[in-house]
């Protein structure tokens, strides 16, 4: 996945340097990888609200996109059109992108049990498996699609286990812009 987040970010440097020809153009990887500890904290503090992300899988980069050196943060309409061409390039590639509050984050999938659908390998790693077991007796139902994947992927019939809230939502997400890859 690296390699792919690696030539995403170039593309999108390159379109981005096409569209503000006399400006320097910077696109960054800002984050690939995370461990347990740094997604509970991002947890704890409201900066992600899954437990288990795709980063913790390596499978999702977030893009920080300077021009002439100001951020561009992807909250308000001006910092937001960068992650547009971000997100076109990214979907041109098969990748996931277009999270209406994290126009930075670009996933191999939108949800963790499709990546782990695809590459069940992923299973085995102790991030997913001590995830798992700690939501074993109880989690929110928005986890149900990846505790049944997990289930089946681990080989456990009928746990006992309750669901508590909300259902995962599917939110409608943002547009990119068209451009000629």
């Amino acid at each position: 996945f690296s390699n792919k987040a690696e030539q995403v970010r170039k593309e999108t440097e390159y379109f981005l340097s096409k569209m503000h020809p006399n400006k320097k153009v910077e696109v960054k990887i800002g984050e690939l990888e995370r461990d347990t500890e740094t997604q509970k904290k991002y947890l704890e503090s409201g900066a992600s609200d899954v437990s288990l992300s795709l980063h913790n899988l390596g499978a999702a980069v977030d893009y920080n996109i300077f021009i002439d050196g100001e951020y561009q943060g992807g909250e308000v309409s001006r910092t937001l059109a960068p992650y547009k061409v971000l997100g076109a390039v990214a979907r041109n590639k098969g990748l996931f992108w277009g999270w209406k509050d994290d126009a930075r984050h670009v996933g191999y999938t939108r949800f963790v049990d499709e990546f782990l659908e695809k590459h069940p390998d992923q299973a085995k790693k102790p991030i997913v498996k001590d995830w798992y077991f700690s939501q074993d007796k109880s989690t929110n139902l928005s986890w149900a699609p990846v505790m049944t994947l997990l289930d089946t992927i681990y080989n456990r019939t009928n746990p006992r286990r309750e669901y508590k809230g909300d259902p995962r939502t599917i939110d409608k997400l943002l547009d990119t812009f068209n451009i000629s890859i």
